[in-house]
């Protein structure tokens, strides 16, 4: 971006009167400055749940100090490229319909048993409806940006390529990693019944041989249900302990036992281990 950049990072409260006075409220105060855009830590707190919640999902309930350290680090990263992207949209013009943002949100509501279940699950990640609008603008922003305007302009040489590969060999190495397929059912809105229903009706239409992607396209409610359930290569060390111990120990079509998790059940399907290795440059 050829327009100047100032970012000033305020390591502490501050305390002076053109910015925060000693009673304002933690939240309140201001932790980045992007060009005129503010960063207060109100906003990186809402960021950070969002993103807690997400990871939950993955079955990971608890974080470390250090962790949440590294969430907030990251999140404070993404703030700031959030401002810049904006900035730059507007430069170029490029805009969001608001048909195509409902479009987003729509699809994230067919993947809840109801409107209630559906506003339950933004509560707990302590969002809105307009939190969730946001979030899609921005990413249809960051799309229409990269793949019209920035992505035409990048020049990479097969020699610049091989190069960074043989110096940089070891940031190659893959742990072992696993494919997997999920099917996933939201505890919110449901009696213990109505869970016990739902995951039985799941497993009986598995037993009568629907194969799995379309089992999770019909009934899943998380995320990966569009796609037939797939999460992709997961690696060791990304999942819980809980749930690792769970896949790593299947075998390729085996199916896990349904795992209860914070949020809701998910039941699991490998379709391929991969071993740790350095990956080749091809």
């Amino acid at each position: 971006m050829k327009r100047s950049l100032t970012i000033a990072f305020f390591l502490s409260v501050i305390f002076s009167s053109g910015y925060a006075e000693e009673n304002k409220l933690f939240s309140q105060r201001i932790i980045a400055v992007v060009n005129e855009e503010l960063i207060t830590q109100t906003e990186l707190e809402q960021k950070k749940s969002f993103l807690k919640y997400q990871i939950k999902q993955t079955g990971k309930d608890n974080f470390t100090k250090e962790e949440d350290k590294e969430l907030e680090t990251a999140l404070l990263q993404r703030l700031i490229v959030n401002k810049l992207v904006r900035e730059e949209a507007k430069k170029e013009n490029i805009t969001v319909s608001e048909e195509e943002i409902r479009e987003r949100i729509d699809n994230v509501k067919k993947r809840f048993p109801n409107e209630d279940a559906f506003r339950a699950s933004l509560k707990e990640a302590g969002l809105n409806i307009e939190d969730l609008h946001e979030a899609f603008e921005y990413e249809l922003i960051l799309q229409k940006l990269f793949f019209d305007k920035w992505r035409k302009k990048i020049i990479v040489s097969p020699r610049e390529i091989e190069e960074f590969y043989k110096m940089h060999r070891e940031e190659f190495r893959e742990p072992e990693q696993v494919r997997l397929r999920n099917i996933f059912v939201y505890k919110q809105g449901r009696s213990d019944e109505e869970i016990t229903q739902r995951l039985e009706e799941i497993l009986n239409a598995l037993r009568e041989n629907m194969p799995f992607e379309e089992v999770a396209r019909k009934y899943s409610e998380g995320v990966t249900a569009y796609k037939g359930g797939i999460m992709g290569e997961i690696k060791r060390g990304e999942l819980s302990p809980r749930i690792e111990k769970e896949i790593f120990s299947l075998k390729p079509g085996e199916l896990s036992q349904w795992i209860e998790t914070e949020s809701g059940f998910y039941l699991f399907k490998l379709d391929e281990y991969l071993p740790g290795k350095i990956l080749e440059f091809s």
